[in-house]
C-alpha cells in the first residue's frame, strides 16, 4: 500500500458529485470501496481479475481510482520484501507478434543458463490482463520483471518500480519514469528503408501499420517515417498512412485509389503481422512488386526463419535483432539483480535493411 494525501472527484452511482477527503494514511481496499461506491467483495474480485461479475461502468471506476490512489494489495507489497525465488516475471504484450517468438526465445536461454525459472505471460495487449499478471507474478515472488509493456502509460509497473522490484522494459517504453530498457534503433532503419526506396523510382510512400496509440515502438517508426519523407522527397504533409486489423485490403483499396497518374507506390510496414498481411492483399489485388508497388517490411524473426525469402516475392525488410534486444535485456536485469545498482540504462540496439526482389524496381540484381 502506499502513504499520500488523497482528494478525490467522482461520480457516484446516482450520477452526483462527491467529493471524498482522506486523512493521510495507508489506502485500503475500504478506501476503494469508498471512493467507487460498492462493497469491499466487489473491490476484492476486481483485484483478483474477476471484473465478469460486475458492469463494465464499475470496473472502469475501479480502475480509475486504483491508478488515482496509486494502490497496491498489502500481500504485493509483503511478496516485494521476500526471500529470492530465482524466477523472472516476464511479461509479453502479445503471443501474436513473431517479435515476442523470438523474445521468448533469446530470455528464456539467458535465463536458464544463469540459473533462473522465467515465468512468461502473455497480455493480448490488455490493459486489464497486464494488471492482473502484474499482480499475480508479484505475488509468486519473483525476483524481478522484464516487461514489454501493452501501453506507454502504466502506473502500477511504475508503483512496483518505487516499492523496490527490479524491472526492465523490453523494447518499449513506459512514460513517467526511468526505466532500465533494452530497445531496438528506429530512426536509421526507417530513413535507410525511404532513401532505398526512392533510390529505386518510388515516389509516393505510404506507411501501413498496426495500431500505434500504445506502442511506443510504432510510435516512433511513424515518426521518423514523416521526418523521413520530409527529408528524402521534401514532403511535410503525409496523408499516406494506413491503420491495419485484420487485414490490409481494405487500407490497399484506399491508398490505390488515392494515386495520380505520375504517382509510383511503394509501402512501408511497421512490423512483421503487417507485412505478411500486405503482402497477401497485394497478391490478391493481382498486383506485382517491385514494378507497380514496392513493398518493405519489417523483420523481426530470427535468422533461421528467413520468411521474407520463401514468399513469391522476397520481401525487402528492415532487420531488427528481436532476439539480441531479449538476451541484453534479461543480462542487463541479472546484473541488477547482482549489483543491486540504483543507475538506470538505456540500451539501443541497432538494425540494418536487407535488400530483396519486392522493391529492386531499377536495379534487379542489385544486393
Amino acid at each position: 500500500a502506499v502513504e499520500n494525501q488523497l482528494r478525490i472527484l467522482y461520480l457516484d452511482l446516482s450520477g452526483g458529485i462527491c467529493d471524498v477527503q482522506l486523512e493521510t494514511k495507508k489506502t485500503t481496499i475500504v478506501d476503494i470501496a469508498k471512493l467507487a461506491g460498492v462493497s469491499k467483495t466487489t473491490v476484492s474480485r476486481y483485484i483478483n481479475g474477476h471484473s465478469e461479475f460486475m458492469s463494465s461502468e464499475t470496473a472502469e471506476r475501479l480502475e480509475q481510482i486504483i491508478r488515482e490512489t496509486e494502490y497496491i494489495p498489502s500481500n504485493l507489497a509483503r511478496s516485494l520484501k521476500s526471500k529470492k525465488t530465482r524466477m523472472i516475471g516476464v511479461i509479453i504484450a502479445s503471443l501474436s507478434s513473431p517479435f515476442s517468438a523470438a523474445v521468448m526465445m533469446g530470455i528464456g536461454n539467458v535465463l536458464e543458463k544463469n540459473g533462473y525459472t522465467p515465468l512468461f505471460v502473455n497480455t493480448d495487449d490488455r490493459p486489464e490482463v497486464e494488471i492482473r499478471f502484474l499482480h499475480s507474478l508479484i505475488e509468486k515472488n519473483v525476483d524481478g520483471l522484464i516487461v514489454n509493456a501493452t501501453r506507454t502509460t502504466c502506473p502500477e509497473l511504475i508503483h512496483a518500480a518505487r516499492l523496490g522490484m527490479p524491472i526492465v522494459l523490453c523494447d518499449r517504453e513506459v512514460q513517467n519514469h526511468t526505466f532500465d530498457i533494452v530497445m531496438s534503433e528506429n530512426r536509421n532503419m526507417v530513413f535507410q528503408a525511404i532513401a532505398h526506396l526512392k533510390e529505386q523510382g518510388y515516389n509516393r510512400v505510404a506507411l501501413f501499420s498496426q495500431n500505434w496509440e500504445h506502442s511506443s515502438t510504432r510510435q516512433k517508426r511513424l515518426l521518423f517515417y514523416q521526418e523521413a519523407l520530409q527529408y528524402h522527397f521534401n514532403q511535410i504533409n503525409t496523408p499516406d498512412i494506413y491503420l491495419v486489423e485484420d487485414s490490409a485490403m481494405n487500407p490497399l483499396e484506399q491508398y490505390l485509389s488515392s494515386l495520380g497518374h505520375s504517382d509510383i507506390p511503394a509501402i512501408l510496414c511497421s512490423n512483421s503481422e503487417t507485412t505478411l498481411l500486405t503482402n497477401y492483399a497485394i497478391q490478391m489485388k493481382g498486383l506485382s512488386m517491385p514494378q507497380e508497388i514496392g513493398l518493405c517490411g519489417a523483420d523481426d524473426w530470427e535468422a533461421w526463419m528467413s520468411w521474407p525469402e520463401i514468399l513469391r516475392t522476397s520481401i525487402t525488410t528492415m532487420d531488427i535483432q528481436a532476439r539480441q534486444i531479449a538476451e541484453q535485456a534479461a543480462t542487463l536485469l541479472l546484473e541488477k539483480l547482482e549489483h543491486k545498482s540504483d543507475e538506470t540504462r538505456q540500451i539501443v540496439v541497432p538494425g540494418g535493411l536487407t535488400v530483396r526482389d519486392s522493391s529492386r524496381r531499377l536495379n534487379p540484381k542489385t544486393a
